[in-house]
């Protein structure tokens, strides 16, 4: 009986080790994908001060650099229909695909700007938060204009 309790205080032990490793490991985890990520964006930052930013082209080529430096992902033929949609887009809906692009890259500067080497950590969640923020944004917009461009066609369908 003492030799099944201690055995049992054991593996209670040693599971609770793990699950505190395994823990621990998520947030150093999330931590260096942070920092990753901003030593990527560090490498496409220089481009900004050579940008054209009224050029809407010009605009979403970059931020869509950051956006794939961010996720860590290649580039696949849905991610390349979805920057293509977003490049054909026309009147209020690219205008507001610019204004967004413009505000979230002067968010990212001031935050390059702000931190100067400083914390890092911070600097690289504050950069994370803008992208995937902005990301969300834009993906909102160009749902609506596919299900514009979706009512459009099967209007012309029906009549």
């Amino acid at each position: 009986m003492l030799r099944t309790a201690c055995c049992a205080a054991l593996v209670t032990w040693a599971f609770r080790d793990e699950e505190k490793a395994k823990a621990e490991y998520v947030v150093t985890k999330s931590k260096n994908d942070a920092l990753r990520c901003l030593v990527c964006l560090q490498r496409i930052y220089p481009e900004f001060s050579s940008l054209d930013t009224s050029n809407y082209g010009h605009l979403l080529t970059y931020f869509e650099k950051i956006w794939f430096s961010q996720v860590n992902v290649p580039s696949s033929r849905r991610h390349s229909i979805i920057w293509t949609f977003m490049s054909d887009l026309a009147g209020s809906q690219r205008e507001e695909v610019h204004a967004l692009l413009l505000n979230s890259l002067e968010k990212l500067h001031q935050t390059f700007l702000s931190f100067n080497g400083d914390e890092p950590l911070e600097k690289a969640l504050l950069v994370e938060d803008y992208v995937m923020k902005t990301t969300l944004k834009l993906l909102a917009i160009v749902e609506k204009a596919f299900a514009d461009a979706e009512g459009s066609r099967s209007q012309l369908n029906v009549q």
